[in-house]
């Protein structure tokens, strides 16, 4: 334990203080493990409700029509896509079927594997 004395130009008498190391109170290993992996999990879909938002709102920014003005002063229309909406509904509907065929696949092999840590085996 260090003892430091600190003197106040006020005071004449030393004021001791101590400056001893405290671990932390708090830890990666004190903390639940059921809690971390409540919120891994919720961080988990909203990363997975995020992107099919985003994917959402993609389509609808590359099959906008945008008005262009061309060199010779006539009005265009133009896209980045042409995709009609049955494009559209097939590729937002590729982006589900294929996030739930990657976690069925994937708990399909964790069961194979290691079934003491799967959640649906």
């Amino acid at each position: 334990m260090a003892v430091v004395n600190i003197r106040d130009p006020r005071e004449s008498a030393a004021v001791s203080t101590s400056l001893a190391y405290s671990p932390p109170t708090w830890t990666w290993t004190s903390f639940p493990r059921r809690y971390l992996i409540a919120v891994m999990a919720f961080f988990g879909v909203f990363n997975i409700y995020s992107l099919r938002v985003n994917l959402s709102i993609a389509i609808v920014a590359m099959t906008e029509n945008r008005t262009t003005i061309h060199a010779n002063g006539t009005i265009g229309y133009d896209q980045d896509f042409l995709w009609s909406s049955k494009e559209q509904g097939l590729i937002l509907s590729s982006f589900f079927y294929g996030s739930r065929q990657t976690i069925w696949t994937g708990d399909s092999h964790n069961c194979h594997i290691d079934s003491a840590h799967s959640i649906n085996c």
